[in-house]
């Protein structure tokens, strides 16, 4: 029903952008009083990376979010007419026709949210690939420059690792919980 939808996309999605909000404010601090170049360069990166991915799917969530609600509205629609009209549908036969109805919209709705749900976890693996090509790119920089040494990179790397295990869930959960207030 639609309360419940509000409830899963407008209050939950609230609380986890405060609760990872504050978690990924925290990483960040650590990173910076660590390494304050290369935390600003790769936030830098994924920021960008976010704001574009939510601009470029924002257009279609949309589109998607309305199909949802018409057809849910239907389907609940459907469902009255039907138990307000239960005895004349059982003496007309009418059975098959309402029963084909309701079901029409339920696939079309369900398809619908297929799509959205598909939607929503492709940020996910955008902010994945981009992390992996930053550390590739960070290493290769490092190591490029001759006077550095593989050993020299580790701790740096293995903080870094350690908080982008850690914020790549948190930027995800983020990112579908505005994709979820916004549509």
């Amino acid at each position: 029903t639609e309360s419940s939808y509000f409830a899963m996309n407008l209050i939950q999605p609230f609380l986890t952008i405060l609760a990872e909000g504050f978690i990924v404010i925290g990483v960040i601090i650590l990173l910076l009083v660590f390494d304050p170049t290369s935390t600003l360069i790769v936030f830098s990166i994924v920021i960008v990376t976010s704001l574009i991915t939510i601009y470029f799917f924002k257009r279609a969530l949309l589109k998607l979010g309305t199909a949802r609600q018409i057809h849910e509205n239907l389907r609940l629609r459907y469902i009255n007419e039907t138990f307000n009209m239960i005895k004349e549908i059982f003496l007309l036969k009418k059975q098959t026709f309402f029963f084909n109805r309701y079901l029409i919209e339920e696939k079309i709705g369900t398809s619908v949210s297929v799509k959205q749900a598909t939607i929503k976890e492709i940020p996910r693996l955008i902010l994945e690939t981009i992390t992996i090509i930053s550390f590739s790119v960070y290493i290769f920089f490092f190591l490029n420059n001759q006077s550095n040494e593989l050993i020299d990179l580790m701790p740096t790397l293995t903080l870094f690792a350690v908080a982008a295990f850690r914020l790549m869930p948190s930027a995800s959960r983020l990112i579908g919980s505005a994709q979820a207030i916004q549509h």
